[in-house]
């Protein structure tokens, strides 16, 4: 296995309009399996996610195990937490912090995450260096595409842009695209230096679903209770998938990459990773 990425926990301080596990009885993976699973899968780069990994309970005992055994991880959170001698050390040793950025002020900060935590994002963000943004571009604030992109650039921390998935409500439909396509354009011709600092290149490009599937074979996503999934389209983030039909022990060809899922149409994660997948099989760090 190459790249594990656990969720440690549902619970979070934010209230995401893209997102419902705030609604969700707050449950976190005990710290006696998530040892037993770094433990099994102890080659993998390992991705911590949640809810807000910050949120966990049993950080000290984790950081103790990873410092220990030398693991390779990132983590994903809001980061808008008090930076406490636990939280501090977990990010501390990350290979990369990836953290939620959605907007570029106070004001449209709080429109998608309907929380006041700009301030504390970019406060903790001046902690570390091993920063990357990331930018969930919707019909609530791709308004806000260019600012956001130069808010990364002025505090020297790279922007990746990825479009909904979650909504029907909040997808990006042909008049928001054309909108979004303009703003890109006119950073790639007028403000190249924020454009480079960015994904947007190949943003649509993450619309075009490979015709096979080498990541399922190499990654698993492990919830809050332990179940193990393909990735993270398969989980039941939203509650679609109330009753775990997409685990691993319940799919066949998990190791032919030619078999695709019903979730598979939706993917907009690792298609970088399928089309050019000769560039990644052989990397020692490969985080999925």
């Amino acid at each position: 296995m190459k790249s594990v990425q656990i969720q440690l926990t549902t619970k979070c301080n934010q209230k995401c309009i893209m997102c419902r596990k705030y609604t969700w009885p707050h449950k976190e993976i005990s710290i006696d399996l998530l040892l037993k699973k770094l433990e099994e899968y102890k080659e993998a780069t390992f991705t911590f996610s949640g809810g807000d990994p910050l949120d966990y309970t049993e950080l000290s005992k984790l950081n103790e195990y990873l410092k220990k055994n030398n693991v390779v991880y990132q983590v994903f959170t809001n980061l808008t937490y008090e930076m406490n001698e636990e939280r501090k050390e977990f990010l501390d040793n990350a290979k990369w912090i990836q953290v939620s950025l959605d907007g570029y002020d106070r004001e449209t900060y709080y429109d998608i995450r309907r929380q006041n935590g700009f301030d504390d994002l970019i406060l903790n963000q001046s902690m570390f260096e091993n920063i990357k943004f990331n930018c969930v571009i919707s019909s609530e604030n791709y308004k806000s595409l260019s600012k956001i992109a130069k808010l990364g650039y002025n505090i020297n921390k790279k922007v990746r842009f990825f479009p909904v998935h979650t909504h029907e409500n909040l997808m990006i439909g042909k008049k928001i695209e054309e909108s979004v396509k303009e703003q890109i354009e006119h950073l790639k011709k007028y403000n190249k230096e924020i454009y480079n600092n960015t994904n947007l290149s190949n943003f649509f490009e993450q619309k075009n679903i490979p015709k096979k599937c080498y990541v399922k074979k190499h990654h698993r996503l492990i919830d809050e209770y332990g179940h193990e999934y393909p990735c993270c389209r398969a989980i039941n983030d939203n509650g679609y998938d109330i009753h775990q039909k997409y685990k691993v022990e319940n799919l066949d060809g998990i190791d032919d990459e030619n078999v695709l899922y019903d979730f598979c149409k939706g993917c907009d994660r690792y298609v970088k990773f399928n089309k050019e997948w000769g560039k990644y099989e052989n990397k020692e760090e490969l985080f999925l």
